[in-house]
């Protein structure tokens, strides 16, 4: 299984990464959520930055996620449109392993969107006010968000490609979907009055993480129902 699951993943990346018109839409993007998340935002927040406080990587629970869904919109929808999505799923894999391995693929690309966000924060922070070290407190809680965040969402977006069979209107309806979970999120959290503090925040990426399982077992029971092949 692993071998199929690391095939899988390889051959997502590639074509993120190595296709010219989808390698230029991702770079775009994610040169977008560097700048903000990297740049924009800790220049304006370098207060907060320096306090260590935890309201620091609220975006990193969002914009990697909008990446990482990106690409999972891409999933199904765009094998139908190169016209491999059979030669896909004719392989030995199990619907598992594909769904785990596009999964896996698109929460690298958002984790990876986090990672170079959070060292370019850590620069302009440095320019901006001085000497600063982010604690390992921030580095984890922030990759922790981007991956809990790219989980979720790219399972989302891996669920809407499977019923929609144009690429261009996955990522569409998938943005939205994001956007409208990364909102319900915040509405949730202000709605509880839960205390902005690293303990609930790694709380909170857990439940997102399980959360994101269920959808994920939704997905394979589409799969497994031949839904792929509905609007062809």
């Amino acid at each position: 299984m692993m071998r199929g699951l690391g095939a899988v993943v390889r051959k997502e990346l590639l074509e993120v990464l190595g296709d010219r018109h989808a390698r230029r839409g991702g770079y775009v993007q994610g040169v977008m959520h560097v700048l903000v998340l990297g740049v924009l935002l800790p220049a304006s927040q370098a207060a907060l930055w320096r306090a260590q406080h935890p309201v620091t990587v609220l975006f990193f629970a969002l914009l990697p996620g909008v990446a990482a869904a990106s690409v999972a919109a891409d999933a199904f929808a765009g094998e139908r449109e190169r016209h491999t999505l059979e030669t896909l799923l004719v392989t030995p894999l199990a619907p598992r392993t594909i769904l785990v391995g596009k999964t896996l693929a698109s929460v690298a690309w958002g984790t990876t969107v986090a990672c170079v966000s959070l060292v370019v924060a850590t620069i302009t922070v440095n320019v901006a006010t001085g000497a600063f070290v982010p604690a390992p407190i921030v580095i984890v809680t922030a990759i922790g968000a981007a991956m809990s965040s790219s989980l979720v969402m790219s399972s989302v977006a891996i669920v809407i490609s499977m019923k929609v069979p144009v690429a261009r209107a996955t990522q569409q309806i998938a943005s939205i979907a994001t956007f409208l979970i990364g909102a319900a999120g915040v509405a949730t959290w202000k709605a509880l009055r839960i205390p902005a503090t690293w303990t609930n925040a790694l709380l909170a990426e857990m439940l997102v993480a399980l959360a994101s399982l269920a959808i994920l077992e939704l997905a394979r029971l589409l799969f497994r129902r031949g839904a792929l092949f509905e609007n062809q």
